[in-house]
């Protein structure tokens, strides 16, 4: 796995390494995960989080979405941009 780039609590976002477009970025927690686009800030793929929780983590990501895209294009380089 590729650097975890946001903790906030027990959440993690963070991106796999061998990751492709879209810009996405993984979110875990407790054995869940979630799946975000983070260009259209919508999910890919949900396994386990309530939509309580997704809609608190898609605002968190809203609310970080330039920095993860930033952090995304600069781990990644030319790879997959």
């Amino acid at each position: 796995m590729a650097p975890t780039i946001i903790t906030n609590g027990k959440i993690t976002f963070s991106f796999y390494s061998n990751d492709h477009r879209p810009i996405h970025v993984h979110v875990k927690m407790a054995g869940k995960e979630l799946k975000i686009n983070i260009e259209t800030l919508t999910i890919i793929d949900n396994h386990g989080f309530n939509s309580h929780d997704v809609r608190k983590i898609l605002k968190m990501a809203k609310d970080r979405q330039q920095y993860i895209i930033d952090q995304w294009i600069a781990f990644f380089k030319d790879e997959i941009i």
